[in-house]
């Protein structure tokens, strides 16, 4: 009979695999289960010997194999048993441990005990290696029984244990409870900053269109609207008219924290700022600050501040006073010039009311005109007090520098 080529082939690939899988089992065969621990080992010295009769030996712990055991008595060799001359093995370990406290590790424990006191009964000759560790679990019981836990390796009372336990339970929750209100409160910032960055997108989107369609808005919360669009009006002619001789630098006090609005363009070969920023105020009556810049620096900045006033007397003269010290921190020179131009604004708006009957806004030195000081060009714009829907009265104080 000839065999072909391919069943050869396939042949010797069963027989590699089978080959392989006893290999494998083999290997396996070899790898011995460990176990760590003291215990009692009961052993047939033959394979006929009775129960009663088989000696016993304590063991450190052993390792099993498919047929055979190692056992570490202490001796430096192992003691070699195969699998048939084990009678027995208890092992100490299976009840070491740090807690003793529960009715189920009661119930656990008596059976454990009962189990010892069962194998000396089969295994007399064990009794002298098994009796002390049974002498010391039946303690453990007494102890149980009396009200006593064991917690950590300590005996205390069940009281003292509770007491404890509640202690750590307490400390959990509240440990709990402020990590839960620190991510509560962070949470709740994290949401107050978007609505605070919502809002001052909001709010820069507003002055942004209101800037290129010189819309009046709303100053610092206080409902200024006529007044303060005069105050955005920077036309390219007051600008050109003004026409100054020398840039100047801002200092970080009116600048910082401003934002940024479209430069003015006046058509091709005409007048261009390379921008312009603003600050609002921080409260209704704080100074607020738009300049006009162009590489070369600053050329024009207006300050802003509405003045609360209840009969002659201004109520919010911090306000006045921070605007005042905006101006001269960059022209010194305007020290002497402001106050001098407050009076004649107020000086103004009286008069209109006397001949008038009513005042409505006055300017110093006169509309479209201009004060030289200190190399610069100032003017101030006042008008008269105005009631506001909260009932205040305010009055809306516009100083520019050229």
């Amino acid at each position: 009979m000839t065999i072909s080529a391919p069943f050869l082939v396939r042949l010797s690939c069963v027989i590699a695999l089978v080959l392989a899988g006893c290999q494998t089992a083999w290997a396996q065969s070899m790898q011995p289960e460990q176990v760590k621990g003291e215990g009692v080992l009961v052993y047939r010295e033959r394979d006929s010997q009775s129960d009663e009769f088989a000696p016993a030996i304590k063991f450190k712990g052993f390792e099993k194999f498919s047929s055979v055991f190692h056992f570490d008595v202490g001796t430096g060799n192992p003691m070699i048993l195969p699998t048939y001359l084990v009678a027995a093995i208890i092992r100490f370990d299976e009840l070491q441990g740090d807690e003793l406290i529960s009715e189920a590790d009661q119930a656990k424990l008596e059976a454990y005990v009962r189990k010892l006191k069962d194998m000396v009964k089969r295994h007399p000759r064990a009794a002298s290696v098994s009796k002390p560790v049974i002498a010391g679990l039946d303690d453990d019981l007494k102890k149980m029984k009396s009200g006593w836990v064991r917690h950590i390796k300590q005996w205390v009372t069940r009281d003292a244990y509770e007491a404890e336990r509640e202690s750590q339970r307490r400390q959990e929750v509240a440990e709990r409870e402020a990590r839960e209100r620190m991510q509560a409160a962070a949470q709740r910032s994290e949401y107050e900053n978007q609505q605070r960055i919502r809002a001052t997108d909001e709010r820069e989107n507003q002055i942004t269109a209101n800037w290129k369609s010189c819309r009046p808005v709303t100053f610092g919360g206080v409902h200024l609207k006529a007044e303060f669009g005069d105050f955005f009006d920077l036309s390219v002619a007051n600008i050109n008219r003004a026409k100054p001789v020398s840039r100047m630098q801002l200092p970080a006090s009116i600048t910082q924290g401003a934002m940024d609005l479209p430069g003015i363009y006046d058509g091709p070969g005409g007048f261009q700022t390379a921008g312009c920023g603003f600050r609002e105020g921080t409260s209704s009556g704080a100074p607020a600050v738009l300049f006009v810049h162009d590489d070369k620096g600053c050329m024009m900045f207006r300050i802003a501040v509405a003045l609360k006033t209840e009969g002659d007397t201004t109520v919010n003269t911090g306000d006045l006073q921070a605007a005042a010290r905006m101006l001269s921190s960059t022209l010194p020179e305007i020290a002497d010039w402001l106050p001098l131009a407050m009076v004649s604004a107020r000086t103004k708006l009286q008069f209109q009311r006397n001949a008038e009957g009513k005042a409505g806004k006055a300017w110093v030195p006169k509309f479209g005109g201009w004060t030289k000081v200190g190399g610069h060009y100032c003017s101030l714009k006042a008008n008269a007090p105005v009631v506001q829907a909260d009932g205040s009265f305010y009055s809306m104080v516009v100083v520019s520098v050229f």
